[in-house]
């Protein structure tokens, strides 16, 4: 039983705690409140929902350095929660008790709209941030040192528009179809010079695969019609570590005919598939392994490196605009298209009569006698344009980036290339992602059903508790060989007509030229080679295939580590 006693023209609230101590509170105007407040704590004690006052005294910097090490997250997950706390969270409410923080929500509120207009970060950032805050607090609240979380964010809270604008351009995001997808994966080949681009983005288009998982692909686990997505290879700090796929989606997958003969070439001309990580590699990170698709040098690829390098180029056309100490605006990507097509990608984007070498410059080469190169200082590469005759004074009143494009940049500039066309987008805007939802779409196209579909893209695992379905027909729907084999069937269907379309578009390129139809990229021109002697109006429907027990299947290459 609480009571309200008086103190001096104050009222103070007292209460027993379960742990049979008196509790109070102080500061009461009137009896009237204090006797509300003591009777709500009797409720929250009755109720098993009380908290000790004295619990949420501990300063805010304390609470995060007791709770972030008990998480049992990925290493990807807790580096993304360390960097919202340490640069936004703590720098605003450390010095403050848990108590204070909760007491005062409006101050959330305000946090997260400072963040975007004096923080320089965007609305999905800030919004990230709050989130982190959220489940730190929320831990609190089950600790019972808070009786709120003031983080959470009400529902059909902020502008309407806002909302709505956000749902539109998420059902927006973009998709291709299969021959774009195959003119975007040729692009990106172009770009590198090497067949592995093609082969991987293909891959990635027809499996639904996420990026990390493409990268973790074990070459041990690919076996014809039936694929095992066991892992994923993911970046962090610039290095990389094998983890299981996201949420635990381990699974196989079902591959066309034509998927598991394109990547058991690719792997037979590797020569390894071993990465070149050293060994002596801290753990967690990559201390070497065999991989399906490598970068030059048998290196792991980073995302945003491939991105800017070879993707976006290949998908919008352009290349994208960077900052840093050598800024430099989106500039097109311009080609030599006389003697192939999609053409030769130029070692160089022209903007207002100065150009840039990639940092891939695909199949040309700087000449090896070349004393200096793009990284040279100014006095070295004066010394060189001295020495190619001109004289001392004239080369002094150049900048280094006038030396560079005229000594250095115009030596991959091979002789009678015509560098007239600039690449159109396939698809603006389309990501590695979106090759993956692209697949969903397909599927959702060609009426596959839907317990293959999530078992497919990895969401839902074969362990999951079947209430997370969402239906009743979901939970009693078994998988079957029909179904397999019509996804694989239209897979294959879709692989077949993108070529002959990639045909006919090559062939009015070079109707009127009378030169023989050809890719810069070597795989594609063995892909294209039956189809370019006669091209195909009608796809015929290949013959549906049956699984195979697990202990009969066959590695799609003899490839080896």
């Amino acid at each position: 039983m609480g009571w309200s006693e008086q103190r001096g023209t104050f009222w103070r609230a007292r209460w027993i705690a379960p742990n049979g101590k008196a509790e109070s509170v102080s500061g009461f105007l009137n009896k009237k409140a204090a006797d509300k407040y003591w009777q709500r704590q009797e409720a929250d004690i009755d109720a098993n929902r009380y908290v000790d006052p004295r619990a949420g005294q501990i300063l805010f910097e304390d609470w995060v350095n007791t709770w972030f090490p008990t998480l049992d997250l990925e290493l990807s997950t807790l580096e993304t929660r360390m960097y919202h706390l340490e640069m936004w969270a703590l720098p605003t409410f450390q010095g403050r008790s848990l108590a204070a923080i909760a007491s005062a929500p409006e101050e959330i509120d305000a946090w997260e709209l400072a963040m975007v207009a004096e923080g320089g970060v965007s609305k999905r950032t800030a919004r990230d941030v709050r989130s982190t805050l959220a489940t730190c607090l929320q831990a609190a609240v089950r600790g019972k040192r808070i009786p709120t979380n003031p983080a959470i964010r009400e529902r059909a809270t902020g502008k309407k528009a806002t909302r709505r604008m956000a749902r539109r351009e998420h059902k927006r995001k973009p998709w291709v179809t299969p021959l774009e997808g195959f003119l975007l994966a040729e692009r990106a080949a172009v770009l590198s010079g090497r067949d592995d681009e093609f082969v991987e983005l293909i891959t990635i288009l027809y499996t639904g695969l996420r990026w990390s998982e493409s990268k973790g692909l074990h070459p041990d686990l690919l076996h014809e019609g039936r694929w095992d997505i066991d892992w994923k290879l993911y970046e962090l700090n610039g290095k990389f570590y094998r983890q299981y796929p996201k949420d635990g989606s381990v699974r196989a997958i079902d591959t066309p005919p034509f998927l598991d003969a394109l990547v058991g070439t690719h792997l037979g001309r590797m020569g390894t598939t071993r990465c070149a990580c050293d060994p002596a590699t801290e753990d967690p990170y990559c201390k070497g392994g065999a991989y399906a698709f490598l970068g030059p040098g048998r290196t792991h690829a980073r995302r945003s490196d491939f991105a800017r390098r070879f993707f976006r180029p290949a998908a919008d056309g352009r290349y994208p605009a960077q900052g840093g100490k050598r800024p430099r605006p989106a500039t097109p990507v311009l080609v030599d298209t006389s003697s192939s097509w999609p053409g030769v990608a130029a070692p160089a984007s022209f903007a207002d009569g100065v150009f840039e070498v990639p940092a891939s410059r695909g199949i040309l080469r700087r000449p090896e006698q070349l004393p200096v190169n793009s990284r040279s200082k100014r006095d070295a590469l004066i010394v060189y344009a001295v020495d190619q005759g001109m004289t001392l004074e004239a080369a002094e009143a150049l900048t280094r980036e006038q030396l560079l494009d005229r000594f250095v940049r115009s030596s991959y500039l091979p002789e009678g290339a015509e560098w007239g066309a600039m690449w159109l987008p396939v698809k603006l805007g389309i990501t590695p992602h979106g090759l993956r939802r692209s697949q969903e779409t397909w599927m959702a196209e060609d009426r596959i059903a839907d317990v293959l579909r999530d078992d497919r893209m990895g969401h839902i695992g074969e362990d999951d508790d079947p209430e997370t379905k969402r239906s009743m027909r979901d939970r009693y729907t078994e998988i079957s060989d029909t179904m397999r084999g019509e996804l694989v069937d239209s897979l294959q269907k879709r692989w077949e007509r993108s070529l002959v379309e990639r045909v006919e578009l090559e062939q009015i390129w070079f109707r009127d030229s009378g030169q023989t139809p050809q890719s810069p990229v070597r795989i594609v021109n063995e892909i294209l080679r039956p189809y370019r002697e006669e091209v195909v109006t009608r796809i015929s429907r290949p013959t549906r295939r049956l699984r195979a027990a697990p202990q009969g299947r066959r590695r799609i290459s003899s490839a080896t580590g």
